[in-house]
């Protein structure tokens, strides 16, 4: 999946076997990777960005801070329950790596956080990461904007997004500064409005709702 990423969103099938010789060096049979798009590039960009801020600010801040790789990059962390399996995933423009580490018998598991993703497999894909590009010297590479044009940055109004869970675009009406983020062209919001975007949006999956209902609920400020 994240070598799909990295690869703009078009998904190559891996194969371990290029073709069949017999001994005399007569090929009996040749194999070819397919290919196909999985993703927009449009899509791909706005995971690929989002992914790039966790590597950045997020829990795979270390690789930047304390490992020393620096090139563009995008990844995630991931830690299973009573840490029993530790992740990271990660890619470049070029290259697309993971690492994992747990333990074969189940019974067994990390007993804290350092058995966190970002503590315990972080590090692993981080130098694996630095020292191949430092041994093979890949060229300098960005993630780039796909040329279609749909993919644009736009600011946004901060409140919002922080305190009403409603993004809207940057307006006169917004007080608590703007926020620079891509966005789609087809799914640009309509500018921040004072009178109408005043409600708190609520969803039943960030606390135990009361009944078997999933849908938002709305906060007016009067109600708070």
């Amino acid at each position: 999946m994240y070598a799909t990423f990295a690869n703009k969103g078009i998904h190559n099938e891996p194969i371990s076997i290029l073709r069949i010789e017999d001994k005399d060096g007569i090929i009996i049979d040749q194999f070819m990777h397919s290919s196909q798009e999985a993703l927009s590039a449009e899509t791909t960009f706005l995971i690929t960005d989002m992914l790039q801020t966790a590597m950045n600010e997020g829990t795979g801040a270390r690789t930047r801070s304390i490992h020393k790789f620096y090139r563009p990059a995008a990844g995630k962390t991931g830690t299973t329950q009573d840490y029993a399996d530790a992740w990271f995933m990660g890619f470049t423009p070029q290259l697309a790596a993971g690492a994992w580490v747990g333990f074969d018998d189940r019974r067994v598991s990390f007993t804290g956080k350092y058995g966190q993703g970002s503590q315990a497999a972080n590090p692993i894909w981080s130098n694996f990461m630095r020292e191949v590009y430092d041994t093979l010297d890949f060229p300098e590479a960005n993630f780039t904007v796909p040329e279609s044009g749909n993919v644009v940055k736009v600011k946004f109004c901060r409140e919002s997004i922080f305190e009403f869970g409603d993004p809207r675009l940057y307006s006169a009406d917004c007080s608590s500064g703007e926020l620079d983020d891509y966005i789609n062209l087809k799914d640009i919001p309509v500018p921040f409005s004072g009178d109408r975007d005043n409600k708190i949006n609520l969803f039943t999956k960030f606390y135990k709702p009361d009944s078997l209902s999933h849908e938002a609920i709305e906060i007016t400020e009067g109600e708070l």
